[in-house]
């Protein structure tokens, strides 16, 4: 994988002819499915980073998710914003991670190695998260890709996304869930990603789940 060259400790590029779709914030039991559902008509593998709540209330969905051979990362047990974040001791930060782990070794019989903070969470306290994810045996996952799909509007995710050029190794940001968001609706999402899917294929670029290039 190609690691940001700002911050080399977030991997934020994969490998080339290769695209990465990411699904950050469920799994949710109306929207995960579906995207399960279009992933398999297309035979494409993706990586979804799952919040540990919603994980342990869905944990058919996240054996379904493992069972259809896609990556599961770590999100954080609740998904907490920034500010709480920041006002929070390390500890507590701490106990999101791991609790999470616990929690998706439960479902699946694995532990995750992938870990993506919450709400493009870079600055703030961010050497110790590394610090912890490295400890954890984590690789700390960013993107290169928005498309920008949190705000559910589906114009939104073709400008964002289908009008602008991809390059190889992208990581897509994309959501299942709808964490801290003020749009609590995926069907925007869902409508848009065999387009998304196309648009890949289209340009060359295979879809792929992160682990694939470890």
């Amino acid at each position: 994988m190609i690691i940001n060259k700002i911050n080399k400790k977030v991997i934020k590029r994969g490998q080339e002819k290769s695209i990465y779709l990411t699904f950050d914030d469920g799994p949710n039991e109306i929207y995960t499915p579906k995207i399960l559902d279009i992933l398999d008509e297309f035979g494409v593998k993706a990586t979804f980073f799952v919040v540990g709540k919603n994980a342990e209330r869905c944990p058919k969905i996240v054996k379904r998710i493992h069972r259809e051979g896609h990556d599961i990362g770590n999100h954080t047990y609740s998904h907490p914003g920034s500010p709480l974040l920041k006002a929070r001791k390390r500890r507590f930060i701490k106990k999101e991670i791991v609790k999470t782990d616990r929690v998706i070794e439960n479902i699946i019989g694995e532990r995750p190695i992938l870990f993506r903070p919450p709400l493009a969470f870079w600055d703030i306290s961010s050497g110790f998260l590394k610090r912890q994810a490295k400890e954890f045996g984590h690789l700390y996952i960013g993107w290169s890709f928005s498309t920008m799909d949190w705000l559910g509007n589906q114009f939104i995710i073709k400008k964002k996304y289908l009008q602008q050029p991809k390059n190889d190794g992208d990581i897509v940001l994309l959501h299942d869930g709808s964490e801290n968001t003020l749009v609590k609706r995926r069907w925007a999402t869902v409508k848009m990603l065999p387009e998304i899917i196309r648009d890949c294929r289209d340009n060359s670029l295979q879809p792929l789940p992160l682990t694939s290039s470890l």
